[in-house]
């Protein structure tokens, strides 16, 4: 392997940390000890801990709750409000609503319908959302190029002229669109570009 194994288990000892420390949040804040305000401290200290969990050298913001929503449009237009945050507590609030449900002693509806009502006024401002014409003038068309071309962690001494055709290739073609901004990936070139 490329770094060896260390490199790697440490890593994840380190993502796993997190979990670890919700679970340990959890068993103090859940709603069985606290009452209700566990409905609401339990999403907040994951979204808490997924917040920090982005901060820093290593930071990753894979597994976040809001990725599981990137295909349900009418949740996810919730974003351009609460960011990912936003999307991470329903989610967990509604996981933490249901598992209680299920599993707790409390076996109330209240918690139930506020999670109901939750859910649809998310739904409902994502369907006036996506259903609402843009009127605004300043807005933008850009262009967003994948080549679709993996280099790897060895990319072969090939590689770079083949992607920068790729990639000129894609540009000049959409550049007929005339949009405004043009993005490639980060990973498009394995190669310092910033100084000539």
């Amino acid at each position: 392997s490329l770094f060896g194994y260390l490199p790697w288990f440490l890593l994840i000892t380190y993502q796993a940390l997190y979990i670890a420390i919700f679970a340990a949040i959890y068993v103090r804040l859940q709603p069985t000890k606290i009452g209700w305000l566990g409905y609401a401290a339990v999403p907040a200290a994951w979204v808490t801990l997924q917040f920090i969990r982005t901060l820093g050298t290593y930071a990753f913001t894979w597994g976040s709750f809001a990725h599981t929503q990137a295909d349900n449009l009418l949740v996810a237009q919730i974003a351009s409000i609460t960011g990912p945050w936003g999307i991470d507590f329903l989610v967990c609030l509604v996981n933490l609503v249901l598992a209680t449900a299920v599993f707790g002693p409390l076996r109330k509806t209240a918690p139930i319908a506020t999670a109901c009502v939750l859910i649809a006024a998310t739904c409902a401002f994502g369907f006036v959302s996506l259903n609402t014409k843009n009127t605004e003038s300043n807005a933008k068309p850009i262009a967003i190029i994948q080549g679709g071309v993996s280099a790897g962690f060895d990319a072969p001494p090939a590689y770079t002229q083949r992607a920068w055709n790729i990639y000129k290739s894609l540009t000049t073609h959409i550049a007929k669109n005339r949009p405004e901004v043009i993005v490639w990936p980060e990973t498009s070139l394995p190669a310092d570009i910033s100084t000539p």
